[in-house]
């Protein structure tokens, strides 16, 4: 049955990714009398940046009930990452000794389509535009944040990095991450089903080859939003804050973070006044640590130190610019 227009949503989330459908799935568990929608337009290109779901994602998914069709998907397990970095000689980081069991390298647009399946399974309407009032609205947008921008928050960048990428037919069926630092940047490779596999150079925006112009390019910043949370609205996934491909953490930080969103709207629309200052907190908290560790890892490579690409990260003075 159509909903009725006069009908004001509880709850709006402005997109349909893992972040978005996270929070509505989780707020349908905790409020199942509310009317929560998700405004959601299909994206009309197959590139999805992020293609492997790290270790430690089985608890979410079970939490948000989606964890068997996600098996019936049928995903190939990841079994590691490979790296060439501060070395010419590469090491594994074996997803098999981690207590938290393997990673899955990801047929996306199944996956996302497998979330919002669970959505509309949960009684979360699906719809293409916006509604024009709801009494909290979530901003799911992705880097471009596009609600909270209207609303007056800024995206702040600390670098230029950007993906440049193509996923390739009749790939080896190689179970790891393959990541290669070179002198202008980094390339990482990784298996998708089907004998297919993304690969992406990432580099800064100025450093971009000319012969990257038939690929697609996307950008790959380190940001955060400020504020990410106002009186009825907060951001979420990469809208609230945006990490570096490198962290390998997108997909897994997008449903964790859905789910303390869902918590903090939760108590907010329940008039908890500290609700939204603890997100505030939360997401603050996290972007920092990860900054700490981004900046650290980045150190590790030192075989060209004078190149920009590399002198940048290396030389890292906390100097922001506005998105």
């Amino acid at each position: 049955m159509a909903r009725s227009e006069s009908i004001t949503p509880d709850v709006t989330v402005i997109g349909g990714g893992p972040a978005g459908v996270a929070t509505a799935l989780t707020l349908r568990q905790l409020a199942p009398a509310w009317t929560i929608t998700i405004a959601h337009r299909p994206l009309t290109t197959p590139w999805r940046p992020g293609e492997t779901l790290a270790p430690g994602c089985r608890p979410l998914l079970e939490s948000l009930g989606i964890w068997d069709a996600f098996l019936a998907d049928g995903h190939p397990e990841a079994l590691g990452t490979r790296a060439s970095w501060g070395s010419d000689v590469p090491y594994d980081n074996e997803f098999l000794f981690s207590t938290r069991g393997p990673g899955w390298h990801l047929d996306r647009p199944r996956f996302d389509a497998t979330l919002l399946d669970a959505a509309r399974g949960a009684g979360v309407e699906i719809v293409g535009e916006r509604p024009a009032n709801a009494r909290f609205t979530v901003d799911a947008t992705g880097r471009s944040a596009s609600y909270a921008v209207s609303r007056g928050a800024r995206r702040i960048a600390a670098d230029k990095l950007i993906g440049i990428g193509r996923i390739v037919d009749g790939a080896p069926a190689v179970p790891y991450t393959l990541i290669e630092a070179h002198e202008t940047g980094w390339q990482y490779t990784a298996p998708l089903p089907h004998n297919r596999a993304v690969i992406a150079w990432m580099t800064d925006t100025d450093l971009r080859p000319r012969t990257a112009d038939r690929a697609t390019t996307f950008s790959a910043c380190s940001q955060h939003l400020t504020p990410c949370a106002g009186p009825d609205w907060l951001a979420v996934g990469d809208a609230a804050a945006a990490f570096d491909p490198l962290s390998s953490q997108g997909i897994l930080r997008a449903l964790r973070m859905g789910k303390i969103a869902a918590f903090t709207i939760y108590d907010a629309l329940r008039g908890n006044p500290a609700a939204l200052d603890k997100y505030r907190a939360y997401v603050a908290s996290e972007y920092a640590h990860y900054r700490a560790s981004h900046a650290e890892f980045y150190r590790r490579e030192t075989r060209w130190p004078d190149a920009p690409f590399w002198a940048r990260r290396h030389n890292q003075n906390g100097t922001v610019r506005h998105a």
